[in-house]
Protein backbone atom coordinates (compact mmCIF):
# COMPACT_ATOMS: atom_id res chain seq x y z
CA UNK A 1 0.00 0.00 0.00
CA UNK A 2 1.36 3.42 -0.95
CA UNK A 3 0.48 4.96 2.43
CA UNK A 4 2.49 2.32 4.28
CA UNK A 5 5.40 2.83 1.88
CA UNK A 6 5.27 6.58 2.56
CA UNK A 7 5.31 5.87 6.30
CA UNK A 8 8.29 3.53 5.91
CA UNK A 9 10.09 6.30 4.00
CA UNK A 10 9.21 8.70 6.84
CA UNK A 11 7.29 11.04 4.56
CA UNK A 12 6.28 14.20 6.39
CA UNK A 13 3.30 15.01 4.18
CA UNK A 14 0.76 12.81 2.37
CA UNK A 15 -1.43 14.56 -0.19
CA UNK A 16 -4.66 12.97 -1.42
CA UNK A 17 -5.98 14.37 -4.67
CA UNK A 18 -8.30 12.90 -7.25
CA UNK A 19 -7.39 12.55 -10.90
CA UNK A 20 -9.87 13.81 -13.44
CA UNK A 21 -13.05 15.79 -12.93
CA UNK A 22 -13.75 14.57 -9.40
CA UNK A 23 -11.91 13.66 -6.23
CA UNK A 24 -14.01 10.51 -5.78
CA UNK A 25 -17.59 9.59 -6.57
CA UNK A 26 -17.45 7.07 -3.72
CA UNK A 27 -17.67 3.31 -3.46
CA UNK A 28 -17.72 1.52 -6.83
CA UNK A 29 -21.10 -0.22 -7.01
CA UNK A 30 -20.80 -1.25 -10.67
CA UNK A 31 -20.17 -4.95 -10.03
CA UNK A 32 -22.06 -5.21 -6.77
CA UNK A 33 -24.33 -8.05 -7.94
CA UNK A 34 -21.37 -10.20 -9.05
CA UNK A 35 -19.60 -10.10 -5.70
CA UNK A 36 -20.23 -12.40 -2.78
CA UNK A 37 -21.02 -11.02 0.64
CA UNK A 38 -17.51 -12.05 1.69
CA UNK A 39 -15.98 -10.06 -1.18
CA UNK A 40 -17.97 -6.98 -0.17
CA UNK A 41 -17.06 -7.31 3.49
CA UNK A 42 -13.39 -7.61 2.51
CA UNK A 43 -13.66 -4.42 0.40
CA UNK A 44 -15.28 -2.55 3.31
CA UNK A 45 -12.63 -3.79 5.74
CA UNK A 46 -9.83 -2.72 3.39
CA UNK A 47 -11.32 0.73 2.93
CA UNK A 48 -11.81 1.20 6.66
CA UNK A 49 -8.26 0.01 7.35
CA UNK A 50 -6.96 2.57 4.84
CA UNK A 51 -9.05 5.32 6.44
CA UNK A 52 -7.72 4.39 9.89
CA UNK A 53 -4.14 4.34 8.61
CA UNK A 54 -4.56 7.82 7.14
CA UNK A 55 -6.31 9.18 10.24
CA UNK A 56 -3.51 7.87 12.49
CA UNK A 57 -0.67 8.79 10.16
CA UNK A 58 2.45 10.24 11.75
CA UNK A 59 2.74 12.41 8.62
CA UNK A 60 0.62 15.44 7.99
CA UNK A 61 -2.26 14.50 5.71
CA UNK A 62 -3.92 16.82 3.23
CA UNK A 63 -7.10 16.13 1.29
CA UNK A 64 -7.52 18.32 -1.82
CA UNK A 65 -11.18 17.92 -2.76
CA UNK A 66 -12.66 18.92 -6.11
CA UNK A 67 -15.66 17.99 -8.24
CA UNK A 68 -17.76 15.23 -6.70
CA UNK A 69 -16.71 14.01 -3.29
CA UNK A 70 -19.23 11.32 -2.41
CA UNK A 71 -19.41 8.56 0.18
CA UNK A 72 -16.04 6.87 0.69
CA UNK A 73 -14.41 9.89 -0.99
CA UNK A 74 -15.86 12.15 1.71
CA UNK A 75 -14.72 9.61 4.30
CA UNK A 76 -11.19 9.84 2.87
CA UNK A 77 -11.24 13.63 3.09
CA UNK A 78 -12.50 13.35 6.69
CA UNK A 79 -9.57 11.06 7.54
CA UNK A 80 -7.11 13.79 6.53
CA UNK A 81 -5.83 16.24 9.13
CA UNK A 82 -6.06 19.17 6.70
CA UNK A 83 -8.94 19.48 4.23
CA UNK A 84 -9.25 21.92 1.32
CA UNK A 85 -11.99 22.15 -1.31
CA UNK A 86 -11.97 23.83 -4.70
CA UNK A 87 -14.90 26.07 -5.70
CA UNK A 88 -17.74 24.03 -7.15
CA UNK A 89 -16.96 20.93 -5.08
CA UNK A 90 -20.04 18.93 -4.09
CA UNK A 91 -19.92 16.74 -0.98
CA UNK A 92 -22.46 14.00 -0.34
CA UNK A 93 -22.60 10.97 1.93
CA UNK A 94 -25.35 8.68 0.59
CA UNK A 95 -24.17 5.53 2.38
CA UNK A 96 -27.23 5.08 4.58
CA UNK A 97 -29.38 4.69 1.44
CA UNK A 98 -27.32 1.59 0.64
CA UNK A 99 -26.78 0.41 4.19
CA UNK A 100 -23.08 1.39 4.04
CA UNK A 101 -21.44 3.32 6.83
CA UNK A 102 -17.65 3.42 6.89
CA UNK A 103 -15.77 6.47 8.16
CA UNK A 104 -18.78 8.56 9.10
CA UNK A 105 -17.73 8.56 12.77
CA UNK A 106 -14.77 10.75 11.80
CA UNK A 107 -17.12 13.04 9.87
CA UNK A 108 -19.38 13.33 12.93
CA UNK A 109 -16.41 14.06 15.17
CA UNK A 110 -15.46 16.95 12.88
CA UNK A 111 -18.87 18.55 12.17
CA UNK A 112 -20.78 17.50 15.28
CA UNK A 113 -23.06 14.53 15.70
CA UNK A 114 -26.35 16.40 15.11
CA UNK A 115 -25.12 17.98 11.88
CA UNK A 116 -23.69 14.67 10.67
CA UNK A 117 -26.90 12.78 11.48
CA UNK A 118 -29.00 15.35 9.61
CA UNK A 119 -26.79 15.18 6.51
CA UNK A 120 -26.47 11.40 6.59
CA UNK A 121 -30.19 10.74 7.06
CA UNK A 122 -31.20 13.11 4.29
CA UNK A 123 -28.19 12.22 2.11
CA UNK A 124 -27.98 15.97 1.54
CA UNK A 125 -25.33 17.43 -0.73
CA UNK A 126 -23.34 20.38 0.57
CA UNK A 127 -20.95 22.86 -1.02
CA UNK A 128 -17.55 24.17 0.12
CA UNK A 129 -19.08 27.19 1.88
CA UNK A 130 -21.34 24.93 3.96
CA UNK A 131 -18.46 22.51 4.52
CA UNK A 132 -16.33 25.39 5.78
CA UNK A 133 -19.10 26.70 8.05
CA UNK A 134 -19.47 23.28 9.67
CA UNK A 135 -15.64 23.03 9.91
CA UNK A 136 -15.40 20.02 7.63
CA UNK A 137 -12.90 21.82 5.41
CA UNK A 138 -10.31 24.38 6.40
CA UNK A 139 -10.20 26.32 3.12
Amino acid sequence: MAVQEAHAAQARLLVFQGAGRSFSAGFDLSELERQSEGDLVLRFVRIEMLLQTIARSPARTLGLAHGKVFGAGADLVAACRYRVAAPGTVFRMPGLKFGLVLGTRRFADIVGHETALRLLERTSAFDPDSAHEMRFIHR
